[in-house]
């Protein structure tokens, strides 16, 4: 026979393990990718015609650009959620705290960018990229909050 609930239990109700998950879920992360060349030419005068841009490429090429960024920035945890054109948006989720930051850290250690340029260059892109977190201030509180 189960034993009666104390009169504490009956009034606090059944105990619930609390979960800090919620709070140390990793942001979205959102990437800003972009080429130098058509920033340097632009800001120099300089001529663009016959240059194919990061953003003309997609436009034309969606399915090997967005296999591209795939190939570069997906792995175990880390999913891209969107792409989108304005040089290229992406967004990326990382399903854990230890994706996030492996994440973070091939960032930070240009291992991300490295990475893109190798699978853009398989689709016949060669200029050296620009890859920024517009988010960064997001991102870095979460990561500081994690470490």
């Amino acid at each position: 026979m189960a034993e009666a609930p104390s009169r504490q239990e009956e009034e606090a109700g059944p105990w619930v393990p609390l979960d800090l998950t919620v709070q140390l879920n990793p942001p979205l992360i959102k990437l800003k990718i972009g080429d130098r060349m058509l920033a340097g030419g632009v800001l120099a005068g300089i001529g663009m015609i016959g240059c194919v841009t990061l953003g003309a490429l997609f436009y034309k090429k969606p399915d090997l650009v967005t296999g591209a960024v795939k190939g570069a920035l997906e792995g175990p945890g880390i999913q891209v959620v969107d792409i989108a054109t304005g040089s290229i948006l992406v967004k990326l989720q990382c399903a854990t705290k230890e994706s996030f930051e492996s994440f973070m850290k091939d960032f930070e250690e240009k291992k991300v960018k490295q990475r893109l340029e190798v699978e853009f260059k398989k689709i016949g892109f060669e200029d050296e990229l620009e890859v920024t977190v517009t988010n960064d201030k997001e991102v870095y509180e979460k990561l500081n909050h994690i470490r």
